[in-house]
C-alpha cells in the first residue's frame, strides 16, 4: 500500500519564501492558506501529479506574499514531489522559463510533470527543509530569474 502523501504547511511556504528572497515579506494569510491548500485534491488525495499541477499553477495565482511567489511556488512544487519519492528532470537553465511556461495555460500540467517526473528512493522520508535545502543548491539560476522584477511581471 503507498504511503500517505506529504503536504507542505503554511510554515513551509513562509520558510521557502525567506530563503529564495532573503527577506521577511508580507503576506496576505488567506491567499497564502488557500496557495498551501492547491496540493489537496477534494476527496482522497492519492494523484500526486494532478495535485502537483494544480499546485503549481494555483500558488502563483493566489500571490500570497508582496514578493519571491514564483520561485516560492516553484521551490514548494519540488519540494512536494521530493518528499513525496519524486524528482523532475529539470536543469538549472531551463528551469525559470519552463516554470513560467506552466503558467500560461498553454501545457497539460499533470502531463508535462510525469513526462519529467523520476521516482526517486530516499534512504528515510525527506523533511522540507531537506528537500528544501536540495532544490535551493540544484537551482540558483532558476531562483535568480524567478525573484528579478521581471518574473513577478509576468502573467
Amino acid at each position: 500500500m503507498p504511503r500517505e502523501l506529504q503536504y507542505l504547511t503554511v510554515q513551509d511556504h513562509l520558510w521557502i519564501n525567506f530563503q529564495v528572497t532573503r527577506k521577511k515579506n508580507r503576506w496576505n494569510f488567506a491567499k497564502l492558506e488557500e496557495g498551501t491548500y492547491m496540493q489537496y485534491a477534494y476527496g482522497k488525495s492519492t494523484e500526486l501529479m494532478a495535485q502537483a499541477a494544480q499546485y503549481a499553477t494555483g500558488f502563483v495565482k493566489k500571490q500570497p506574499f508582496t514578493t519571491g511567489n514564483e520561485a516560492t511556488g516553484f521551490v514548494g512544487l519540488l519540494c512536494f514531489l521530493f518528499v513525496n519519492g519524486y524528482h523532475l528532470k529539470l536543469r538549472d537553465d531551463e528551469a525559470a522559463e519552463w516554470f513560467l511556461s506552466l503558467q500560461s495555460g498553454s501545457l497539460d500540467v499533470a502531463d508535462e510533470l510525469r513526462h519529467r517526473a523520476r521516482r526517486d528512493e530516499h534512504e528515510h522520508e525527506l523533511s522540507v527543509a531537506e528537500a528544501g535545502e536540495s532544490v535551493l543548491k540544484s537551482y540558483p539560476r532558476a531562483l535568480e530569474a524567478l525573484t528579478a522584477p521581471v518574473a513577478a511581471a509576468t502573467p
